[in-house]
């Protein structure tokens, strides 16, 4: 277990240099969580490094997240720059060839992160730019936060033959060294905590009040009530069990990304509602109130 020490001003893995999160008595005008992220580094704002595998043409929650993250950032006082695949040489996902990783270096890597000079770094991932990232800090000695976005464990298992315990070990490996491990619900904390993971904390997600709501909506002449997977259309998902469910009405899927079993879904005449378009999938939840499961 890694000694950590947290407050609103700093967050330091024990050793390590501190990555400054705000000066005491700022008072912003946000709030505490502003004030936290309120460092004066010259332009006024915290500058924050995220790295991420995971970024467009990708259309998945991570993503979304990420993309939301740095839109509403600059209303708490930070800056974010993403350090991702762009400009490297990439290759696909074994079995999931619509989704390409890159192959960073270490030099380029080395000199993104000095270029950006970030008050904070931020790992998203535990991909190949993560690991080389987390490398970084540790040959440097310094501190940074991680996040646990995908359930990668479960990813692989689905796929192929590879206990879980084996896939969660490396990444109990990989987020040991982070100041913080970011969580987005209190079950999954629990979870990882059982499962050993070290210094989580959460980081909830919300709702775009400005695409979900109740005006324009888009009407769908289907049976009520409505039942609504929300997401890509991928095995570990596990569609097959919301499909196979005995509920009243309807259940529909809402993709972002569509594979193979795809046409399974189709045979079992289930509708499927194939959208990258935020807003029209908002459109959908305004007009007929649909019940969501992901």
């Amino acid at each position: 277990m890694v000694p950590t020490r947290v407050d609103h001003h700093r967050i330091c893995t024990k050793g390590r240099h501190p990555l400054r999160l705000g000066a005491a008595g700022c008072g912003h005008p946000h709030g505490k969580a502003a004030d936290a992220a309120a460092v004066l580094s010259g332009t006024g704002a915290m500058r924050i490094l995220i790295a991420t595998d995971a970024w467009s043409p990708q259309v998945n929650g991570v993503v979304r997240s990420l993309q939301s993250l740095a839109a509403n950032a600059r209303k708490l006082g930070a800056e974010i720059e993403f350090l991702t695949p762009e400009g490297f040489r990439t290759f696909p996902l074994p079995t999931y060839p619509s989704i390409r990783c890159g192959i960073p270096t270490w030099r380029e890597i080395a000199r993104r992160i000095e270029l950006a000079a970030p008050d904070a770094l931020h790992i998203a991932t535990e991909g190949p730019i993560g690991q080389i990232v987390r490398r970084y800090c540790l040959a440097r000695n310094m501190s940074f936060t991680t996040s646990y976005m995908t359930r990668f464990p479960e990813y692989v298992s689905a796929r192929m033959p590879v206990p879980l315990s084996w896939s969660y070990a490396l990444l109990r490996r990989f987020h040991s060294a982070a100041a913080v491990t970011m969580v987005s619900t209190r079950s999954l904390l629990e979870e990882l905590g059982n499962r050993g993971f070290a210094h989580l904390a959460m980081w909830t997600r919300g709702v775009d009040t400005g695409l979900f709501r109740p005006e324009r909506a888009a009407a769908i002449d289907l049976p009520r009530p409505i039942f609504v997977s929300v997401g890509r259309v991928a095995v570990e998902k596990n569609l097959a069990a919301f499909l196979a469910l005995d509920l009243p009405g309807l259940q529909a899927l809402d993709f972002s990304r569509a594979h193979s079993i795809f046409h399974a879904f189709v045979r079992l005449k289930k509708p499927v509602l194939g959208s990258q378009n935020p807003r029209s999938v908002s459109s959908r939840f305004r007009h007929n109130k649909l019940g969501s499961c992901r």
